[in-house]
């Protein structure tokens, strides 16, 4: 699997990955387009408060990932946010969401004092990768306004 940074020609294939994404069970709700173009133009413009990747293999798209990074005063540092995981459906089951893992550490490792993520309860498959690189429970609760 070939991880690269998001171009502007990954645009609506993009969308059409991130609309699945928030029609699935790993996700509350639906978001807005909006949302989508705000988030494309951020990473287009190299934000440094995020990063929207392209997962390929044999130079074809076969899903995305999008990492959001801010300071934690109680991690001591970094905080590296999987913000997002999506493989297309008829690629799934081929590692690539353990390729990805191995490569967020080895990428992100030195940078972050934490890794963190979200996921909802029902999304078993997530789940059970998670753990298997480590993730545990964090007993906050979270709230949004």
């Amino acid at each position: 699997m070939f991880i690269r940074d998001i171009q502007e020609s990954d645009r609506e294939l993009y969308f059409k990955m991130s609309f699945d994404f928030y029609s699935s069970d790993a996700v509350l709700h639906p978001i807005q387009k909006s949302n989508l173009e705000f988030t494309l133009q951020a990473a287009l413009t190299q934000s440094p408060f995020m990063r929207l990747l392209i997962f390929e293999n044999q130079n074809q798209v076969i899903g995305y990932g999008l990492l959001a990074f801010y300071w934690s005063n109680e991690a001591g540092g970094m905080v590296t946010l999987l913000e997002e995981f999506y493989i297309l459906p008829e690629h799934r089951g081929h590692q690539y969401g353990s390729q990805f893992m191995n490569w967020l550490f080895d990428t992100y490792q030195s940078k972050s004092a934490r890794f963190r993520l979200e996921v909802c309860p029902d999304n078993i498959g997530a789940i059970k990768l998670y753990e298997k690189y480590g993730f545990e429970i964090l007993n906050y609760m979270q709230y949004i306004k």
